[in-house]
C-alpha cells in the first residue's frame, strides 16, 4: 500500500522531468546532429581509405562545379558592393573629417565582415542547394540503399566530397573576392584632392 502511494507521489515530478527532457532534446537536436556530422567528417577525412578514386573524382567534379558556378557571381557581387561601400564609407568619413581611416574601415567592414558572408550565401544558393537536392533525390530514388547493399559507404561517397568541395570553394572564393572589391580604374581618381571636393 505504501509503495503505491510513493509511486503516485512521483508521477507528477516524473512527468515534469520527462517534459523538460523532451523540450531540451528538441532544442539541441539540430546542434547535436551538426556536431555529429562535423565529427564524422573530420574523423573520416584523415583516413587513407576514405579518399578512394571515386571519392576523389567526385570531389574534383564538385569543386569545379562550385568554383565555376560561383566565381562570376562572387566577382560581380563583390565589385558592386565594393563600389557602393567605398563610396558610402568615403562620403561619411569626409563628412566627419576622418578620411584617413578609409583603409581600416574597408578592411574591417568589407573584407573581414561582409565578404565571407556574401561568399557563403552565394555558394549556398548556387552550389549548396543543388547538392542537397541531389542527396534527397538519391535517397528517394533508392540509390543510397543500393550503395549500402553493394557494401559501399554512402557517407564517404555522397557527403564527404560535397562537404569538403564546398569548404574548399568557399575558402578560394573568399580569398579571390577582395580583388573585385576594388573598383579598378575609379581608385586612381581617389586622391586627397578628389576626396575633399564638396561634390564627392
Amino acid at each position: 500500500m505504501s509503495a503505491t502511494v510513493v509511486q503516485r507521489a512521483w508521477v507528477l515530478p516524473r512527468r515534469f522531468l520527462a517534459g523538460l527532457g523532451r523540450a531540451t532534446r528538441r532544442q539541441v537536436h539540430f546542434t547535436l546532429l551538426l556536431g555529429a556530422l562535423s565529427f564524422g567528417l573530420f574523423r573520416e577525412v584523415v583516413q587513407p581509405h576514405a579518399w578512394r578514386r571515386t571519392v576523389r573524382a567526385e570531389f574534383g567534379r564538385l569543386l569545379r562545379q562550385s568554383l565555376s558556378g560561383g566565381l562570376s557571381t562572387v566577382l560581380v557581387t563583390a565589385a558592386l558592393i565594393g563600389v557602393a561601400l567605398v563610396n558610402q564609407t568615403l562620403y561619411w568619413l569626409i563628412q566627419i573629417g576622418q578620411e584617413n581611416l578609409i583603409g581600416s574601415m574597408l578592411v574591417n567592414g568589407l573584407v573581414r565582415g561582409i565578404g565571407p558572408v556574401l561568399v557563403g550565401l552565394i555558394l549556398l544558393g548556387r552550389s549548396g542547394m543543388p547538392m542537397v537536392a541531389q542527396l534527397v533525390g538519391a535517397r528517394a530514388g533508392g540509390q543510397v540503399h543500393a550503395m549500402e547493399a553493394q557494401g559501399l559507404d554512402p557517407f564517404l561517397l555522397l557527403v564527404l566530397p560535397r562537404a569538403f568541395a564546398l569548404a574548399a570553394a568557399s575558402f578560394t572564393l573568399t580569398v579571390k573576392a577582395p580583388r573585385a572589391y576594388r573598383p579598378g580604374p575609379m581608385s586612381r581618381c581617389w586622391g586627397p584632392r578628389r576626396a575633399r571636393s564638396p561634390g564627392w
